[in-house]
């Protein structure tokens, strides 16, 4: 076996772990305290170490974990997904209802994501209602923390000065309205196929 195969099945582990457990319905019963707590905890030290596992991720919000569980000295999973820059991660918790506001006391995902250089991540979040106003313990918006004269500071500053759309905020309304716990059912609701694309950012 290579090294670059056997690093490939390490990093496979924890998804062939779960998926084991959710084959057999005991064994995810059994073990569903210890993924909800212990599984997040694990997704979200990957994403700190730059090495966020996006498919085990999937699995665990498959099976309704709290997508928005606050983990001790790290925040919620969406903040820790912005500290990493995992953008494939973060997509995948906006679009399953992560709270796009909260992240680890005070601050704010956009408040990670600002001090980054990511315009398509601070995007993502503002495009999903993220707070530009929001102030952290030190009274600082997510704009006071981007690198000054960067392309996140200039698409914030823009943001700011432009009103969001009907459009946007209509959505934004029906997702809080339907709730994180149904929005997977969303698919199945009597409407046109485009309507359902909106509301699912497709």
């Amino acid at each position: 076996m290579t090294t670059n195969t056997a690093a490939q099945g390490s990093q496979n582990l924890p998804k062939r772990r779960l998926e084991s457990i959710g084959e057999c319905p005991a064994k995810r019963k059994a073990s569903w305290g210890i993924l909800t707590s212990q599984g997040m905890d694990h997704i979200c030290r990957r994403f700190r170490k730059m090495k966020g596992h996006s498919e085990c991720l999937e699995v665990l919000i498959s099976w309704g974990i709290d997508v928005d569980q606050d983990l001790p000295h790290l925040g919620t999973p969406l903040y820790v997904a912005c500290v990493s820059q995992q953008i494939h991660c973060i997509r995948k918790l906006l679009y399953a209802g992560a709270n796009v506001q909260k992240g680890k006391h005070l601050e704010t995902p956009l408040h990670a994501a600002a001090q980054h250089s990511s315009t398509e991540i601070v995007n993502l979040l503002l495009e999903f209602g993220a707070d530009i106003n929001a102030k952290n313990t030190d009274f600082e918006r997510p704009v006071d923390l981007a690198a000054p004269r960067s392309l996140v500071e200039r698409l914030l500053l823009l943001h700011e000065a432009t009103p969001s759309s009907l459009c946007q905020l209509c959505r934004l309304r029906i997702r809080n309205y339907i709730g994180r716990a149904r929005l997977h059912l969303v698919p199945q609701l009597q409407l046109p196929t485009i309507l359902k694309n909106f509301l699912q950012y497709r």
